[in-house]
């Protein structure tokens, strides 16, 4: 018979949990992969190393779901510090339980998603009417966030959160920032998105206009020079081809009716290095134009601000840029 245990660590409570149905042959793989990871986590916990726990707990929660693997979980991501993650599962094992009629499990999940209330990290994205244009996306760590929860605290776990701002024909925004401590909400205010056809450009913007258009002009003249320098090196093998048909030897030794042919194949081979030549540093030069033009455009759309507030219960670190 499978049997799964909750020993709270540190909570002050035991809880057992036995699932129905004996297994009368070796368990499907996952099943059994679900169990071993399901005890090394539980070890891993008493042990206080809860950062490896937890995700060894998650993992065999995905593989085979379980009440006492999800109050275990719950547990784990407490003692961790992810407090939103601790009472969500608490409230989730809560439904579950009550849903099957364990009263007395649900009644103990709900107790330990309140006693977190106290100890949330809150996370406010404020939205002022001017900043909701038309087609306003917000994503936190690339997770849309719906337009209902704008302006609302909503508890997150402590880390580091990205936080961008889209819209149709507006330049996006982007603000990257880490959240510590315990019971503080943050508020992180959305500007108004600057218009994509705005024609106010920054200088440095002009100029890199000027550095890529340079770069794309350096680049077509390499490749014409390249491509004259093939030409006339196809048209000196052929020259010498013929001065050699025509009695040349290989000191440069001709009859008179062949010197021509082969005055002219050096002539079109000396052209053709020097065409390549040429044509190479273009390349080079345009290619360093352009990609100087690139980077000038992203320092000038990129606008970085940073600031470290300090809260209670822990620190709000942020950095905003502008795309």
């Amino acid at each position: 018979m499978k049997q799964k245990s909750w020993f709270g660590a540190g909570s002050g409570f035991l809880a057992s949990v036995t699932l129905a149905g004996s297994v009368c042959a070796r368990p499907p793989a996952p099943v059994a992969r679900a169990e071993a990871l399901f005890q090394a986590g539980r070890q891993l916990m008493r042990e206080g190393r809860y950062a490896e726990a937890c995700p060894r707990l998650a993992e065999s929660q995905r593989l085979d779901p379980a009440p006492g693997t999800q109050l275990n979980l719950a547990d784990c991501w407490e003692h961790a510090g992810l407090t939103a993650s601790a009472k969500r599962e608490f409230e989730e094992a809560a439904k579950i339980a009550e849903s099957t009629g364990e009263t007395e499990r649900a009644t103990i999940a709900r107790g330990r998603a309140k006693q977190l209330e106290n100890k949330l990290t809150k996370l406010t994205l404020s939205v002022p009417p001017p900043a909701r244009v038309p087609g306003l996306v917000l994503l936190r760590n690339s997770a849309v966030v719906a337009e209902p929860d704008w302006g609302q605290p909503q508890p997150v776990d402590p880390g580091s959160f990205v936080i961008e701002a889209r819209a149709p024909g507006r330049r996006s925004y982007r603000s990257q920032f880490s959240l510590t401590g315990e019971a503080s909400t943050h508020v992180l205010s959305i500007p108004v998105l600057i218009p994509s056809t705005d024609t106010a450009a920054p200088p440095s913007t002009r100029r890199a206009d000027w550095l890529q258009g340079s770069g794309i002009g350096l680049l077509g003249l390499g490749a014409a020079s390249i491509t004259l320098g093939t030409v006339f090196g196809v048209r000196a093998v052929n020259l010498y081809h013929r001065s050699r048909d025509e009695g040349c030897d290989a000191q440069n030794l001709c009859p008179a009716g062949a010197l021509q042919a082969r005055e002219s194949a050096v002539h079109s081979g000396n052209t053709s290095t020097v065409s390549f030549v040429v044509g190479g540093v273009l390349l080079a030069g345009g290619a360093g134009l352009y990609v100087w033009g690139y980077r000038e455009r992203r320092a000038a759309y990129s606008r970085v601000n940073a600031q470290i507030l300090p809260l209670p219960g822990g620190a709000f670190a942020a950095v905003g840029s502008r795309f």
